[in-house]
C-alpha cells in the first residue's frame, strides 16, 4: 500500500499531500482591478506551497475575447513553469454568476419529466421498428 486519503489529505512516504487552493473565484487578481473567474487547486505537498507564484496576462481590447467580457487569464505558475489558466473578468461582470460548464461538471436532469408529445414520439418510433425490423431494440 503507498498511502492513504483522510480528510482530503493524501499521506503517503514522502510527506502529506493536499489539493492547495492557488485562486478563488472573485479573488482580486493582483496588479489589476479585475477578479478571478473560476477556483483553481493544485495538489501539491506541504513543503512546496512557496514554489508557486501567478502571473496576470491581459487580453487586447480589441481582441474577441476581451469584447466578450473576458479580460485576461491568470496563469498559476510552480517553479516557473505554467499549470493551469483561469479566466478573470471586471467585477461586476453578470459572467461571474454563470454555472461552471466544464467537462467533467455534474448537472442533474429532469428524469422522468418529458412532455406527453415526447412520450407519444417513443412510443409511434418503437412501433414502427418493431413493425419494420422484427426486433423491439
Amino acid at each position: 500500500m503507498t498511502g492513504w486519503t483522510i480528510l482530503g489529505f493524501s499521506i503517503t512516504a514522502s510527506g502529506i499531500t493536499r489539493l492547495l487552493s492557488l485562486v478563488n473565484q472573485g479573488e482580486t487578481v493582483e496588479g489589476t482591478s479585475y477578479v478571478a473567474g473560476a477556483s483553481f487547486v493544485y495538489p501539491a505537498e506541504t513543503s512546496e506551497k512557496d514554489r508557486f507564484s501567478r502571473k496576470a496576462v491581459l487580453n487586447d481590447a480589441s481582441s474577441p475575447e476581451y469584447r466578450l467580457g473576458e479580460m485576461g487569464r491568470s496563469q498559476p505558475l510552480l517553479d516557473g513553469k505554467l499549470i493551469g489558466t483561469v479566466p478573470i473578468y471586471a467585477a461586476d461582470s453578470p459572467r461571474l454568476k454563470l454555472k461552471d460548464g466544464s467537462a467533467f461538471s455534474f448537472r442533474e436532469t429532469g428524469g422522468q419529466d418529458h412532455t406527453w408529445a415526447q412520450k407519444y414520439m417513443y412510443i409511434l418510433q418503437a412501433l414502427t421498428r418493431v413493425l419494420f425490423t422484427g426486433k423491439a431494440e
